[in-house]
């Protein structure tokens, strides 16, 4: 009994110890707890473009810097030009009297060219074999190999040269040539090809006309 009265003061004071030290221990902790750390806000990400997307989104804004380039230029008004100052003369260079003949004679040798050149487009328009405008007969007698110098010989090759059966020189004689193209000319109208102009190769070609 006398045991127990002596441990029983020692275990109550060990508890008010024990108890003591851990109040003073929770106040501690309660005094010096830290503040929460505040979280800094998150920034959102920024959306990702796409490479080619972003190209063309560059090159709309290249097209429209150029369009308000273009459109101030056009919206400035044009510049002043400077007339051109006339060409100097060219020096006088000797000039050959001309006498009045020869005046008239370059006009009638123009005019001759005009006419020239009119008839050979009409004739170009014409096809081989159509019938001109009714004229007096040129051919009026028969025309033959051999024959040399004569005008109708010369109607006659020009005549085949425009029928398309004659390609050889205007000169007047009745040569191979000729005759060939004369023997030509009777077979695309039909006639016997003998290379003689007789009456029936004279009355075609006088039908053709000049």
């Amino acid at each position: 009994m006398k045991n127990l009265n002596t441990t029983l003061p020692v275990l109550l004071l060990s508890f008010l110890i024990i108890s003591g030290t851990f109040v003073a221990f929770s106040a501690l902790a309660q005094t010096t707890a830290l503040p929460p750390v505040p979280t800094p806000p998150v920034a959102p990400l920024p959306p990702v473009v796409p490479a080619n997307i972003q190209a063309m989104i560059e090159q709309l804004n290249r097209i429209q810097v150029l369009m308000s380039q273009i459109q101030g230029s056009l919206a400035q008004p044009p510049a002043p030009t400077s007339p051109m100052p006339p060409a100097p003369p060219p020096p006088n260079a000797p000039q050959t009297p001309v006498t009045p003949d020869q005046n008239l004679n370059d006009q009638l040798q123009a005019v001759k060219d005009q006419v020239k050149a009119v008839q050979d487009k009409m004739n170009a328009l014409i096809p081989p074999g159509t019938p001109t405008s009714p004229s007096m007969p040129v051919f009026t007698h028969t025309l033959q190999y051999g024959m040399g110098n004569d005008t109708d010989v010369v109607s006659l090759q020009s005549k085949l040269i425009r029928e398309g059966v004659y390609n050889g020189p205007v000169t007047g004689y009745f040569g191979k040539l000729t005759l060939d193209g004369v023997k030509g000319f009777q077979r695309k109208y039909g006639i016997a090809d003998t290379g003689l102009v007789g009456p029936l190769t004279r009355e075609k070609l006088n039908q053709l006309g000049q």
